[in-house]
């Protein structure tokens, strides 16, 4: 069997500063900051490695990657690690590629390596890192997979040990096992806990005989180097250091008592509510086109919270753009189209009936497209869940155009010769910074936008809705999923008026185990349900909670009634996470934390001594309730 490993070199994100950016070309210094292999590619190098040994016979590696020459060094120490070779797609007629064209250019250089190492047989497997540590759009490998006409088998974290071995991967909403029947597939890796090392040996050959294979543009068959080729469906406008604006309390608390009262007092508060423009609900589309589509994704019987937040934002857009607008579902029963109408729904197209297993979201994403390609609409918004982002990464392949991921922002603004330019605004660089990003003229836009960033409002006034039910038709083959076991409540941001919230000065697990886990199971008598334990990304990274729990930019967006973080530093990332929380509660050793001043409240003080007495007094009023 033979694996082709998606690699990419990044630019190490904790050593970026105010002197590492060029804002005028809106672009990072990176020649001034220490690259690295992306961590989640890695991670990924070590699951092929594992299931290139579940396959009978010879296995090779072949580690793919596309940047810059200088990219080689890293390359060449992949071959240490256990790669049969690497291949580096660098050629300056390349740079400045979005994911549109990144994926493209990669598949090529795929179809290239499948000539090459099966002769074109479909004997191969694509493993990549579910994203990139500068980017972390999770774009690429889905629109490689829809370029390549492949299944996809996202975020996997585990091997089975049947045969053929089965792939261990989190689902929307259950750990899912894959039996590797399809082949070739590709497969993303989220989470895989054994590390590679090199063999010293190794390294010392691939030093000696630079083996890494550089391809250029008429390698691939794009024409000579110098013909400048842009594949581009996206351009950077601007760049800007992301500055957290919320305004808090900052009330220092110097006891316990004054912690508990704080939090009773915060929970018994109704909840915040950010009006948005009201006025342009009642405002009548200008025409009869539908240009502003969503795709709404539902979870049984209801939409998510996310897709009902971005129909509210969406309809703010269709008015401002004049049009109207449509909102794609699969599966939705009646009363969940009457919800749509409710929301300013102008039309709802429901496909049915709804499919499963592996090509799920290969075969709505065709479907879609279908339905798309025929009306053309102007903007085409999806909410930010696994699901979305792989159906909105196909989908923008299939119609060649931009997409821009996990979006805070969406604004139409008037942009040089074009009136009604949709700005899609993002965090990138592990939310070092912000970047406001167009689609080039004449290309659909389109754009992922994160749950808990726009609130969900229903319009004053209701509009005539029309509905089209569309049967979708499937041509291909049933790939059937396993689900293992649910994912415990995941959905916590959605769910959950009360989040705990740790950091990486929570020491370990036996901490987490002795201090947090009772101190939420104490809270149960003030919230009615034992509140969640989320975290930050030195967290996650810490084993302290799992990747779906992460909280931030680059993990989910919350806006609970109360937040409380517990030996959280507060990184401008985390905060821009946490900022529609109405109430912000630290608890944290170091008083020169930036969580303390975006806290409403904050402690300073060791947290092994502060959460005991609370479990206590929360304990003794669970006491008194049952007495």
């Amino acid at each position: 069997m033979n694996f082709i490993l998606l690699v990419k070199e990044v630019p190490d994100i904790s050593f970026i500063n105010e002197l590492s950016w060029d804002y005028k070309k809106g672009v990072l210094k990176r020649g001034k900051i220490p690259s690295c292999i992306n961590p989640s590619d890695l991670k990924a190098l070590g699951f092929a490695k594992e299931l290139s040994s579940r396959f009978p016979g010879k296995s090779a590696i072949t580690a793919l990657s596309m940047g810059p020459e200088s990219g080689r060094v890293s390359l060449s120490r992949l071959i240490g690690m256990g790669c049969s070779r690497s291949v580096l797609i660098s050629d300056p007629d390349f740079s400045g590629s979005d994911t549109y064209a990144t994926s493209y250019i990669l598949s090529e250089g795929i179809r290239k390596l499948r000539k090459d190492i099966s002769g074109g047989k479909p004997e191969y497997i694509i493993i990549s890192g579910v994203n990139s540590t500068d980017g972390d759009t999770e774009q690429v490998p889905p629109q490689v997979a829809q370029f390549l006409d492949l299944p996809l088998i996202p975020c996997a974290s585990g091997i089975t040990q049947d045969n053929p071995p089965g792939i261990l991967s989190l689902g929307s909403s259950a750990l899912n096992i894959t039996p590797l029947l399809g082949i070739p597939c590709m497969i993303t890796v989220s989470d895989y806990p054994y590390k590679v090392y090199p063999s010293f040996i190794k390294l010392r050959k691939s030093e000696k005989t630079d083996p890494v294979i550089i391809w250029n543009s008429d390698s691939l068959g794009f024409g000579k180097k110098g013909n400048r080729i842009n594949l581009s469906k996206t351009k950077v406008i601007r760049i800007y250091r992301n500055e957290n604006e919320t305004r808090r309390k900052q009330i220092e608390l110097s006891s316990a008592d004054e912690i508990k009262n704080i939090i009773n007092q915060e929970y018994r508060n109704e909840k915040k509510t950010v009006d948005l423009n009201m006025d342009c609900f009642l405002s009548e589309p200008s025409d009869g086109k539908n240009s502003v589509w969503v795709y709404a994704e539902k979870r049984d019987d209801s939409f998510l919270l996310s897709s009902r937040q971005l129909i509210s934002k969406s309809k703010v857009l269709a008015s401002e753009t004049g049009t109207g607008l449509t909102v794609v579902c699969c599966g939705a029963s009646e009363d969940m189209i009457e919800y749509l109408k409710s929301a300013g729904s102008d039309r709802v197209i429901n496909l049915y009936p709804e499919p499963s297993g592996l090509n799920r979201d290969r075969i709505l994403s065709k479907t879609i497209f279908e339905i798309a390609v025929k009306q053309m609409p102007e903007i085409f918004l999806f909410p930010s869940t696994p699901s979305g982002r792989i159906i909105a990464s196909r989908v923008a392949c299939l119609l060649k155009a931009g997409l821009t991921a996990d979006c805070t922002s969406l604004s139409v603004v008037k942009y040089k010769e074009r009136e009604k330019v949709l700005v899609q605004t993002r965090p990138a660089l592990g939310g070092n910074i912000m970047a406001d990003i167009i689609t080039r003229k004449g290309f659909l836009q389109m754009a992922t936008v994160r749950g808990g960033v726009f609130p969900e409002k229903l319009p004053l006034k209701p509009v005539k809705s029309s509905v089209d039910h569309y049967r979708i038709r499937c041509d291909y083959p049933d790939l059937p999923v396993i689900k293992d076991s649910l994912i415990p409540d995941e959905l916590f941001a959605e769910k959950s008026e009360l989040i705990i919230s740790i950091g990486g000065g929570i020491s370990s697990l036996k901490d987490l185990e002795k201090y947090i886990s009772p101190f939420a199971y104490s809270l149960k008598t003030l919230t009615g349900f034992i509140p969640p334990v989320a975290g930050s990304r030195k967290a996650v990274e810490k084993g302290l909670v799992g990747r779906t729990f992460q909280v931030g930019q680059t993990g989910k967006t919350v806006s609970p009634k109360i937040y409380i973080a517990i030996g959280i530093s507060g990184a401008v990332q985390h905060l821009e996470g946490i900022k529609g929380s109405d109430i912000i509660i630290s608890v944290n050793n170091d008083p020169g934390a930036p969580i303390i001043g975006s806290s409403d409240y904050y402690y300073t003080g060791d947290y092994k001594k502060i959460i005991p007495v609370l479990i206590t007094l929360f304990d003794k009023k669970r006491n008194e309730a049952y007495a």
